[in-house]
C-alpha cells in the first residue's frame, strides 16, 4: 500500500508517542498565530493576512484548478455545493504554469 506523502510525514511526526499520548491539536486561533509567526519569519509579503481558513481556501482552488471534481473538493472541504460555489470557489485565474506549479505544491494530495 502505497500512503500519502502527508501520511509519512505523520506517521514520522508519531512514531515516539505513546498510548497515552495525545497529538497537540491547537486551537484555530493557536494555529493561526503559529502560521502567522511561520510566515513572517519566512518573509511572506503580508505575512498579517495568511490563515488557515485562507489556506484551506487556496487549497480548494488550487483543486478546481487541477480539474478535480466539484463534489470530491466539497466532500474534502465539508461543505455541500452551495456553500462551496458562493464562499470558496472563485473564477480559475491560473495559467498552465501556474498550474505546473500546483502539482508540485499539493504533490499526491491531489
Amino acid at each position: 500500500m502505497k500512503y500519502s506523502d502527508f501520511i509519512v510525514r505523520l506517521k514520522d511526526y508519531t512514531k515516539d508517542l505513546n498510548n497515552d499520548d495525545t497529538l497537540p491539536f491547537l486551537t484555530n486561533s493557536a494555529l493561526n498565530l503559529a502560521i502567522k509567526k511561520i510566515a513572517k519569519r519566512i518573509g511572506m509579503k503580508d505575512w498579517y493576512m495568511v490563515s488557515a481558513h485562507n489556506l484551506r481556501k487556496t487549497h480548494g482552488q488550487y483543486l478546481v484548478a487541477l480539474d478535480v471534481n466539484i463534489a470530491n473538493i466539497c466532500k474534502r472541504l465539508g461543505h455541500d455545493m452551495n456553500t462551496f460555489l458562493n464562499s470558496y470557489c472563485s473564477a480559475d485565474i491560473f495559467n498552465p504554469k501556474d498550474r505546473e506549479e500546483i502539482k508540485v505544491i499539493l504533490g499526491d494530495l491531489v
